[in-house]
């Protein structure tokens, strides 16, 4: 029996995570990030091989501020092709000075998950943002995609919804497209299935 040994090598400037293959893996990694200063963060997971069916999640964090709290859980079990992910944060800009250096940068980020097997892609974005408290909550297998955004923002921000036809990948069944600037609260459920079997 072979083993696999996955090393997952999380840092404050960027976390990366790549899954070359879609062998027996089980991967969980759970991030909890509070303080006043600047952040630069990535994760990146994708089981898509070959042009094969899988998931690909992007969790992207930046920007200066007052980092109330900042949370990613994910889990991933390539063999029975099941992801969860949960991705909060409330934090608020603020423009530090560290060592004579000034960071400036307003809040930007992402969230996003692809599921290949059923056809659908999620993505939540923020830029340009002084403050955002919410979360997103998603879970993929091969016959569902289910998504929860919930947020509260002063910025901008876009949500973004493509289901394709997993046969033909160039018909597009539904695409969403929700730009907002300014004061909002979102809330969204986007729930895609496949009564195929694989």
């Amino acid at each position: 029996m072979k083993t696999k040994v996955v090393v997952i090598l999380i840092c404050i400037t960027a976390a990366l995570v790549m899954l070359p293959t879609v062998s027996a893996v089980r991967v969980y990694t759970d991030m909890n990030v509070r303080g006043v200063g600047y952040l630069d963060m990535e994760t990146i997971f994708n089981t898509r091989t070959n042009g094969q069916d899988g998931h690909e999640v992007v969790i992207i964090s930046r920007g200066s501020g007052e980092i109330v709290s900042e949370s990613e859980m994910l889990e991933l079990d390539s063999v029975n092709q099941e992801l969860s992910i949960v991705s909060s944060a409330t934090k608020s800009y603020v423009p530090i000075t560290y060592l004579d250096r000034e960071y400036n940068r307003m809040l930007s980020g992402e969230t996003s998950a692809r599921n290949y097997m059923v056809g659908a892609a999620v993505t939540e974005r923020y830029y340009d943002t002084l403050r955002i408290a919410g979360s997103m909550v998603h879970y993929g297998d091969r016959n569902r995609s289910s998504t929860e955004i919930d947020t509260e923002i002063l910025g901008k921000a876009h949500i973004g919804v493509i289901v394709k036809n997993t046969e033909n990948h160039h018909h597009t069944l539904l695409r969403v497209r929700d730009d907002f600037v300014g004061e909002f609260t979102m809330n969204k459920v986007i729930v895609v299935e496949s009564s195929e079997e694989p």
